[in-house]
């Protein structure tokens, strides 16, 4: 899958993380002495690179670049800057988080060698959340205050190479959890399931979803999901390639 495969940086993210592991050797702990919690959000699963610094849960500043599929030109950049415009350093962060695909492979590649490298050299807890379960998230956040029954959905993500990946979840006004494996289709093949299944609920980001149903990646959703793992977070790094058994979204205002 695409979290296991073997990333090999750009020459513009080695230079800049070899500045950052000066920075690290100087043992700055800022960030674990802060009043406030602060994470970086990320996504280069898409066409578009969008991040996002987060205070807690609040969103205090945010960049989408549309220049489609230059993540390895714009993202290391993209980011310094967003720090440095907000007085912050690596070290300051609490935790980085980003969404790992299904996706665009130049971008997913990009994105998570970046993660994976950060907390290898700043020492900075690492998120990576699969795609599918983001989804399911911002369409729960979307019917989590109506009168609901138990039903299910599945969600449709592009994997940028004329396939389309499919997953099911049921969703209840508690929560939401998988329900079927990993299935893939050709795009043809999607456009016929999708025309003899007009009863079921499809979301995600495949061109022919009808359009109230296809989605972006939401830095909120990636944000508050990040957060949940961060609270239970045994290990600094958290690279599996599994998804979510179960979220209880209770507890979140």
């Amino acid at each position: 899958m695409i979290a296991l495969i073997k990333i090999q940086a750009t020459q513009r993210l080695s230079q800049t993380l070899t500045a950052h592991k000066i920075i690290a050797k100087q043992n700055l702990t800022r960030g674990k002495n802060k009043k406030f919690m602060i994470s970086l959000i990320y996504d280069c699963s898409g066409i578009n690179f969008s991040a996002g610094l987060y205070q807690n849960q609040h969103l205090i500043f945010s960049e989408k670049i549309t220049e489609t599929h230059k993540h390895s030109e714009i993202m290391v950049a993209t980011i310094d800057k967003m720090l440095q415009n907000n007085n912050l350093v690596y070290q300051d962060l609490s935790f980085v988080a980003t969404a790992k695909g299904p996706g665009s492979f130049t971008g997913l590649r990009v994105g998570l060698a970046f993660l994976k490298t950060l907390q290898t050299i700043a020492n900075i807890k690492a998120i990576a959340i699969d795609n599918f379960t983001i989804y399911a998230y911002q369409y729960f956040c979307s019917i989590k205050h109506q009168k609901i029954l138990p039903h299910s959905i599945f969600i449709a993500l592009d994997s940028g190479n004329q396939y389309v990946y499919l997953c099911g979840f049921n969703v209840s006004q508690n929560g939401f959890c998988k329900n079927s494996y990993l299935k893939s289709f050709s795009s043809a093949d999607f456009t016929k399931h999708l025309a003899e299944n007009v009863q079921k609920i499809f979301i995600g980001n495949v061109k022919n979803l009808p359009k109230n149903t296809q989605k972006e990646i939401s830095l909120d959703a990636l944000q508050e999901l990040a957060l949940l793992k961060y609270q239970v977070l045994s290990n600094n790094f958290d690279f599996d390639d599994k998804i979510e058994i179960f979220y209880n979204i209770e507890n979140i205002s």
